[in-house]
């Protein structure tokens, strides 16, 4: 993807005047659009400028308060990701565009929900994730149903032992069927890579729990899900 079609090069943002911006807001536009155009990145589709957040307010000569505050306004659009350091270790990253007039944000995307989903695990479990789980937390986002990941990541930590027995029985089923190899055991404690293994016996055993829930009240369910090979 070409960055002009993003970021018109050469001259500053403009900001339509119905949104009455400050010149605040203006100063960090023209921030946004010079970091895009000197150091692009990639990221779901579209180019971003990618500095940390510290960085981007002593660029921009103000607090990260006023950074984190302005990163919310349109057109402004952002996603908190990170990568490695120097010595390997992951920083922490604000990634940030301008949007053009008309143009609607991408939403949040599937790394932004591994990322709430590994500080929903850590704040649960007391357990700190690393890359590799992040990575297969993101794989979670990828193969669950559009619009459900983050609830049946929520109701998987909250009522796990229901969740573990769905994936007992799931590891039954496939080895009885299919011929899946696999160790039947029940998890005990919440486990990323056991969901991500399971990822199907997962989500059916979210519909089973709101089915119970929602028995005789004429509400649809919130997606179809049926049983197949994982």
């Amino acid at each position: 993807m070409s960055i002009m079609s993003v970021i018109p090069l050469g001259r500053p943002v403009d900001i339509p005047d119905t949104a009455q911006p400050s010149k605040r807001l203006q100063a960090f536009c023209d921030l946004i659009a010079a970091e895009v155009a000197a150091h692009p990145f990639e990221l779901d589709g579209r180019i971003w400028a990618m500095l940390p957040r510290k960085e981007w307010a002593v660029r921009l000569q103000v607090e990260v308060k006023t950074v984190s505050r302005l990163s919310q306004q349109a057109p402004i659009e952002r996603l908190d990701t990170g990568r490695k350091g120097a010595n390997g270790t992951p920083v922490r990253m604000l990634a940030l565009r301008v949007m053009l007039p008309g143009e609607k944000p991408v939403g949040m995307s599937h790394r932004h929900m591994a990322n709430i989903m590994r500080k929903m695990f850590e704040s649960k479990t007391g357990r700190t994730l690393g890359n590799a789980k992040w990575g297969m937390l993101k794989g979670l986002a990828e193969t669950w149903p559009e619009g459900h990941q983050l609830t049946i990541f929520a109701d998987a930590l909250g009522e796990w032992p229901f969740y573990a027995a769905g994936v007992k029985a799931r590891i039954e089923f496939e080895r009885d069927a299919y011929g899946t190899p696999g160790t039947v055991r029940f998890y005990r404690y919440p486990s990323v890579s056991v969901m991500r293994r399971w990822p199907n016996a997962v989500a059916d055993a979210y519909l089973t729990r709101w089915q119970s829930k929602n028995s005789g009240k004429g509400l649809r369910q919130p997606f179809d899900y049926h049983h197949r090979n994982e």
